[in-house]
């Protein structure tokens, strides 16, 4: 069994290439915003609080471009489903990437759940958000393992604008290191 290791705040995001909704592909570090990077992952087209979010965040696309923070809003979803999406959904204004390679997510962090529903694929991503500066380093992001309780719309840009507008620096930043006998090494945490 691989062991993974989450990001940590600070550490630069492992790069991400997606096909996009309508054509053509996302690659991450190819960006260039002029502050932030939001990464969304939504589970897919079966996931109802997935329409419900994306479509607040099209509604909201104009607070994040006044903002300067470039998205993307990604799942794992097939194309035909990604397809689906983008056409029955109200997400126009979004830029819209599927087909995440389940192990490269899993770089990322990111929880994988097994179909429980015929409406499910066999295997998808479960929702999480990183938000990146403009090198790709991770400031904050949240992962969560069911579809229930993340974080909404209007708390990830207010978090956003604060960061931006306070140039307020990643929190979260120690590493957890054990020593040999399998204890918490402090020296880590205490800078030394």
């Amino acid at each position: 069994m691989t062991d993974i290791t989450p990001l940590l705040p600070g550490q630069t995001a492992p790069d991400l290439t997606v096909p996009l909704t309508g054509g053509g592909e996302w690659r991450l570090h190819g960006r260039a915003p002029r502050t932030l990077l939001l990464v969304y992952v939504y589970r897919g087209y079966h996931c109802g609080l997935c329409k419900t979010s994306l479509e607040e965040w099209n509604r909201r696309a104009g607070d994040l471009e006044s903002l300067g923070v470039e998205a993307l809003f990604v799942s794992a979803d097939s194309r035909e489903r990604a397809e689906k999406s983008a056409a029955e959904w109200e997400v126009g204004e979004l830029t819209v990437g599927y087909g995440w390679d389940l192990a490269q997510a899993r770089a990322w962090g990111l929880y994988i759940s097994h179909a429980i529903k015929e409406s499910e694929p066999d295997a998808f991503l479960e929702p999480a958000f990183f938000v990146l500066d403009a090198d790709f380093k991770l400031h904050s992001h949240a992962v969560q393992s069911m579809p229930n309780a993340r974080p909404g719309v209007d708390a990830i840009i207010e978090a956003m604008t604060y960061v931006i507008e306070k140039d307020y620096p990643p929190r979260g930043t120690v590493p957890f290191v054990e020593d040999a006998r399998g204890e918490v090494d402090m020296s880590a945490a205490a800078g030394g």
